[in-house]
């Protein structure tokens, strides 16, 4: 989302993931995605969450991804 985006370049996104997927080895499948729906505490703003595992040659990765209404993303943890 655009007033987020100075919060999170893309380069400080390559470097804070970037690493961990190169560890990870090549994707080979999501062994599960979940979704639903949550409201901020502090906004009270509206918010879709998505959980994927991704199984990867070396290791499990999850991804959580959160996006408002507008399916802006505005929260992406890679665990």
């Amino acid at each position: 989302r655009d007033d987020l985006q100075d919060q999170l370049t893309s380069e400080k996104l390559k470097d804070a993931i970037g690493a961990k997927l190169v560890e990870a080895g090549a994707f080979l499948e999501y062994q599960s995605i979940a979704t639903l729906g949550q409201k901020s505490k502090t906004s009270g703003e509206d918010y879709a969450v998505v959980v994927l595992i991704g199984k990867y040659e070396n290791s499990t990765v999850m991804f959580t991804i959160s996006m408002d209404s507008n399916l802006d993303i505005v929260g992406l943890y890679v665990k």
